[in-house]
């Protein structure tokens, strides 16, 4: 190809939406002019965008009118967010975090949203110890089951327990709750009032690459018991939704 025509069609591909291999890794630019009609997921593996289509094609609900989310563990307001792109659309709810710079952040740009800065747990108890990652107190991996300590700060928050929460906080419904506490999401499941907040969707970390497997952890266990279906996996986010809506 002549080099100018080339050069041409470098710079005018992304407006038409012409592909572009270069170097043989297949580098696909969207074009310019088409960007404004793209589905934008915000979340780490497009869980967002898995919520948006349970919710309108299995749940068969208009993902444009307000609902409610509760965010366990919600780490940012939009980076790594499964429920950024809710509250774009109207949505808004409960954020819960253990980090104080993660509510700080929620507070300032998810002013529609409750934010709760405490760790999550079965009991409320005035202190329990917690870890937070020793070269950034907002990480993805503060916990309180830390699998090497020396790699952590640990520090004494106190515990809330998730139906005490949701309780303080006004919540009378859940159409989408989001667990990602490492290692307590056990514990909040296993004490979560089911009966009285019937979440919608769940959507829950189960780590490893095996789904299978990931239905035999107790995680899934309880859901399943409680009536839950899965309907879709994100590589470790795993989404149920409640059996008689399938």
């Amino acid at each position: 190809m002549n080099k100018y025509i080339k050069k041409y069609y470098q710079i005018l591909s992304p407006f038409f939406g012409m592909q572009r291999d270069r170097r043989g890794i297949g580098i696909i630019y969207t074009p310019f002019i088409r960007k404004g009609y793209l589905k934008r997921s915000f979340s780490q593996q497009g869980e967002d965008l898995t919520v948006d289509r349970i919710w309108s094609r299995v749940l068969k609900n208009e993902f444009n009118k307000k609902g409610v989310y509760v965010d366990i563990g919600s780490y940012h307001p939009i980076e790594h967010s499964v429920t950024y792109l809710a509250y774009l659309r109207g949505w808004s709810g409960l954020v819960v975090d253990a980090s104080p710079k993660s509510c700080d952040l929620h507070s300032k740009y998810r002013p529609k949203d409750k934010v709760v800065n405490t760790v999550v747990g079965s009991e409320d108890l005035e202190n329990v110890d917690f870890y937070f990652h020793k070269f950034d107190e907002h990480s993805l991996i503060n916990t309180k089951y830390p699998n090497n300590k020396s790699e952590y700060v640990k520090t004494s928050l106190p515990q809330k327990n998730i139906n005490s929460i949701l309780v303080s906080a006004g919540i009378e419904k859940i159409d989408l709750l989001n667990v990602d506490i490492e290692g307590a999401k056990l514990e909040v499941l296993e004490v979560l009032d089911f009966d009285r907040y019937q979440p919608k969707i769940i959507a829950v970390e189960i780590h490893g690459n095996n789904i299978q497997n990931g239905l035999d952890t107790e995680v899934a266990k309880i859901l399943l018991s409680r009536n839950y279906i899965l309907v879709g996996v994100n590589v470790i986010t795993y989404f149920f939704v409640q059996k008689k809506c399938d």
